[in-house]
């Protein structure tokens, strides 16, 4: 186990971009291998653990991801899972800290790669219309005040081959080590340092207001807008709206497995919740379930 201040870590890797406190510490741990960071980090968030505690492992045996799917988890990936405060309002959990989430990963792999990835609404972080990240964030109640644990697995040097046929053409990976040079990747350890530093500083400091952003994709005007209704809009979620994948596209809505209904992404809003003028005319917001991009000329 090593332990380090926040505020060394967040001067080292991203100068200028949080006021973080003083007095955090983190405790890093890492592991060759273990079934799920998560299932870990909850076992020891139950024993008292500390907001800060940081697991790392480098493969995952029994890797979860949202709505109870399996995550493949094979060597060259990131997979990290941290302990940080609950929101005072649970319903965050899924929504304002996931995707925080989100933008922390999107900081440092622009941070450390140099790669400008979009977010697909709730938490997914795709490059190239191929999923690189999931988020679970899962809460732990417990004396003293509730906490949450946040697991996030990249796929940062995974050869392609890796995965089976059923994830291809679905799943990337940010340096594809069947085409890569092993010398062209960033060290992993600079990646989880910035991903540590981004997301600490996000939930548990506050943004600068030297901190600029970059959007991508084609509907950063409407998606910082017409959300804001006239108020200021945090940088971080400036940026989480200017990243999406999806506002302006055609999507399936799909709840339990299956499709229930499609129309046009218009607007995520301060609450992270997606907005969807359906085919029937009528709008929806939605706050669970997922989306798809429903593919021009298909029904």
């Amino acid at each position: 186990m090593e332990r380090f201040w926040l505020q060394e870590v967040s001067d080292g890797v991203c100068p200028g971009v949080y006021e973080v406190p003083k007095d955090f510490a983190i405790e890093l741990h890492e592991l060759d291998c273990t079934d799920s960071t998560n299932a870990l980090l909850l076992e020891m968030a139950c024993g008292g653990a500390p907001i800060g505690t940081v697991v790392w492992a480098h493969r995952q045996e029994e890797g979860r991801g949202r709505l109870g799917r399996s995550f493949s988890s094979p060597v060259g990936g990131v997979y990290i899972s941290m302990l940080v405060p609950s929101p005072s309002d649970p319903k965050d959990i899924g929504f304002a800290l996931t995707a925080k989430a989100g933008v922390a990963v999107k900081r440092a792999i622009r941070d450390v790669c140099g790669v400008e990835c979009g977010i697909k609404w709730v938490n997914d972080i795709v490059l190239d219309g191929l999923k690189v990240c999931g988020i679970l964030a899962q809460m732990v109640a417990r004396e003293g005040g509730n906490v949450v644990v946040v697991g996030i697995g990249v796929n940062y040097a995974t050869p392609l081959s890796c995965f089976g046929e059923d994830l291809r053409g679905i799943v990337g990976s940010l340096y594809d080590m069947d085409e890569s040079d092993a010398k062209d990747v960033p060290p992993m350890r600079s990646f989880v340092m910035s991903l540590v530093a981004n997301l600490y500083g996000l939930v548990c400091g506050r943004e600068c207001d030297v901190v600029g952003f970059t959007t991508c994709g084609t509907n950063s005007d409407a998606a910082s807008g017409g959300a804001t209704n006239g108020k200021s809009c945090a940088k971080w979620l400036c940026e989480y709206k200017g990243s999406s994948t999806i506002l302006g596209n055609e999507v399936k809505i799909i709840q339990a497995g299956a499709v229930v209904g499609e129309g046009r992404a218009v607007l995520i809003d301060d609450d992270c919740h997606l907005h969807v003028l359906c085919d029937d005319g009528h709008e929806t917001v939605l706050s669970t379930g997922e989306v798809s991009v429903r593919k021009r000329g298909l029904k």
